[in-house]
């Protein structure tokens, strides 16, 4: 496990993007419910159980990926820009981050995994995932496996990223190649985290890397822990809303949003 702690807690002079499809609030009080902090998702390496074949296959695509990412610098081989059209829901209680990151990405992909309402299609998740970040993947992958039509259909893999500039390289992969999120965890208590409330402690949760901008290394960032307020604007701090069905995304420069992961990550 990663733990990335900034020293003299330089939150306050840190520069956070914070841009997302609608303007970002860090609301002290807002109107549903108080401060409150997610439950921490945890993760043991040595619970991860992968496939093989399905592991070398896709980082064999990778390393094709990056060596050619690298000798067309001048005509890369993705978009410079893209943000991912996502079903953004918002966690229904503060356990389910993990079930609320799943079902963004399956109903977003083939529907139905929010009916009949969105704390319904969490709860079926949350029953599988739980808090565990293997057991996260393990259930996405069941589920992926059902709408699978052939051998190269997308399934997740778990990894360890050891560099801002890998993590960069599996976003620009998952992203701008094929159209799927990078599965991270961060510490959402992490100063460089946008919804952070002390910024003193270690809280694992859930987000999902859905678009970036080369031209600035920033990282659109969906967060189950955000809502979509009942003005349209976003929410984007500690206060937590049970009522809201609709998360959304800010935008973190790469370097914020690697010094705020935990690991792993799944791509």
């Amino acid at each position: 496990m990663r733990i990335r702690i900034a020293l003299a807690l330089v939150c306050s002079v840190m520069t956070l993007s914070l841009l997302p499809a609608t303007a970002a609030a860090r609301d002290p009080s807002p109107t549903d419910q108080p401060v409150s902090t997610p439950t921490s998702l945890t993760y043991d390496a040595a619970t991860v159980v992968q496939d093989p074949a399905v592991v070398a296959a896709k980082a064999a695509d990778f390393a094709a990926f990056t060596s050619r990412q690298q000798s067309q610098l001048a005509t890369p081989l993705v978009p410079s820009a893209v943000t991912l059209i996502m079903n953004k829901y918002h966690q229904k209680t503060t356990s389910y981050c993990l079930a609320a990151s799943n079902q963004t990405i399956l109903d977003t992909k083939f529907g139905g995994y929010a009916t009949p309402s969105v704390k319904a299609g969490q709860d079926a998740i949350y029953a599988c995932t739980g808090t565990n970040v293997e057991s996260g993947r393990q259930c996405m992958n069941a589920e992926l496996q059902k709408h699978t039509r052939t051998p190269s259909d997308w399934l997740y893999t778990n990894i360890n990223v050891t560099s801002s500039s890998s993590l960069w390289n599996y976003i620009l992969y998952d992203v701008g190649t094929y159209s799927w999120p990078t599965f991270v965890r961060v510490n959402w208590d992490s100063p460089y985290w946008p919804d952070h409330n002390t910024g003193t402690t270690v809280v694992g949760h859930a987000s999902d890397a859905i678009g970036y901008d080369s031209s600035s290394s920033a990282v659109k960032v969906y967060d189950p822990w955000t809502y979509v307020q009942t003005d349209g604007t976003c929410y984007v701090g500690p206060g937590y809303s049970s009522s809201a069905d609709r998360a959304c995304h800010f935008t973190l420069s790469l370097q914020n949003y690697w010094n705020a992961t935990l690991g792993p990550e799944w791509y």
